[in-house]
């Protein structure tokens, strides 16, 4: 009974979840697929009691580099296109792509939704976490600028294969709320 027992706790171990597994289950499900789907956007402003919701389509390429694009349908329309180059806007009467910013941050989005560790380990500490078949992962800015905009950033998603992140909860430092 003794030798059940030790085999269960040490099988329970094995298949515990860590950073390393579910960054490998993530980057799997991603590998040269392209991921799409429908987004809700809640902004929750502090001092008012209304949200602010957007309605959209998402592609995350992950094919050459990451590329992520981001189409908001409602209540404003505008496209954008994410890619470590910058941050880029569609000019619909041209019919192309003109750039809004140029610095680190898009890089650390791609590097969240991707779950690029390595890359994340020098913004952020991490907590993760499960509760049932979710998977929680928290992120602590360790980086005075990240900490002066973001209290936490939390990623959350299915622990099966294929996992990618499904929920991004951003809490600002300013009290709003990203959902």
């Amino acid at each position: 009974m003794k030798q059940i027992i030790m085999a269960f706790a040490i099988c329970a171990f094995a298949n515990a979840l860590s950073l390393e597994n579910l960054q490998e289950n993530i980057q799997k499900s991603l590998h040269n697929h392209i991921l799409q789907g429908k987004f809700t956007q809640e902004k929750e402003l502090k001092g008012f009691s209304n949200k602010i919701k957007s309605y959209g389509v998402f592609r995350l390429e992950n094919v050459e580099g990451k590329t992520l694009f981001w189409d908001t349908h409602a209540p404003i329309k505008s496209h954008l296109k994410i890619t470590k180059k910058g941050i880029f806007t569609k000019d619909n009467k041209q019919d192309k792509w003109i750039p809004l910013s140029n610095n680190k941050h898009q890089e650390m989005l791609l590097n969240i939704l991707s779950m690029d560790f390595r890359a994340l380990g020098a913004y952020f500490d991490f907590d993760l976490r499960e509760d049932k078949d979710i998977w929680i992962l928290e992120l602590k800015p360790k980086n005075a600028i990240l900490a002066k905009i973001f209290d936490s950033i939390t990623l959350q998603g299915v622990i099966k294969y294929p996992s990618v992140v499904e929920k991004v909860i951003l809490l600002e430092r300013n009290g709003d709320k990203t959902t």
